[in-house]
């Protein structure tokens, strides 16, 4: 393995800053759709949900709503009836995967969750339903939310972040590595990662940083 260029540690994602257990933190994303470790990660804690199916029924909205535009005739009213009928099934899903995030997140001792801040997206899910692009906008925002509606529900601390300038940075030396099908695969050849999700990265690094609020 050739050494790579590496970055500074910053403080809350430095692992001899905190390994607070209690500290959970959830990254979103599109290929990994929720993704837990603590800030003190050991073998059997992680956990994770991937975003196939959520994905598919999106591309398969774009499709059929795109499909529906090409049509002579005013097709406002089929677009909502489609929209509505996909977002009744992609809703559950995401819930159904917050509680079982939660579930998992409530083996450990008085848990905190730690999430990215939340930024509104600049226009609605309705306004993007025709990119399969869009997901990417929508849904891990659309997930967090679901999260940290789950965590109240289970009277779970949420305590919100900021993400993490870039997402290739180590969470355990700071090195800058690269993504691949997944995972982070890092350079410093004295680090004890090598490769590691890049779901569960993040999520290491949210709950350090979480960790010092």
């Amino acid at each position: 393995m050739s050494r790579g260029a590496e970055s500074t540690p910053d403080p809350a994602d430095d692992a001899t800053a905190s390994t607070d257990a209690r500290y959970v933190g959830v990254s979103t994303g599109t290929d990994t759709l929720l993704a837990a470790a603590s800030a003190q990660p050991t073998l059997g804690t992680e956990f994770s949900v991937d975003a196939a199916h959520v994905r598919e029924r999106a591309a398969s909205l774009a499709t059929t709503i795109g499909a529906l535009q090409f049509t002579p005739f005013d097709s406002s009213a089929g677009e909502a009836q489609v929209f509505a009928a996909v977002w009744h099934q992609i809703r559950p899903q995401l819930d159904g995967a917050a509680a079982e995030l939660i579930d998992h997140v409530q083996r450990f001792d008085t848990p905190r969750i730690v999430l990215a801040e939340q930024h509104a997206p600049t226009t609605t899910l309705w306004e993007r339903r025709q990119s399969n692009d869009s997901t990417g906008a929508w849904l891990p925002t659309a997930a967090r939310q679901a999260v940290a509606d789950r965590a109240r529900g289970a009277e779970i601390p949420v305590i919100r972040v900021a993400a993490p300038e870039r997402h290739t940075d180590c969470h355990q030396c700071g090195a800058t590595g690269s993504v691949v099908g997944g995972k982070l695969s890092c350079p410093d050849e004295s680090c004890p990662v090598d490769r590691v999700a890049r779901g569960q990265n993040a999520a290491v690094r949210l709950a350090r940083r979480g960790a010092h609020e």
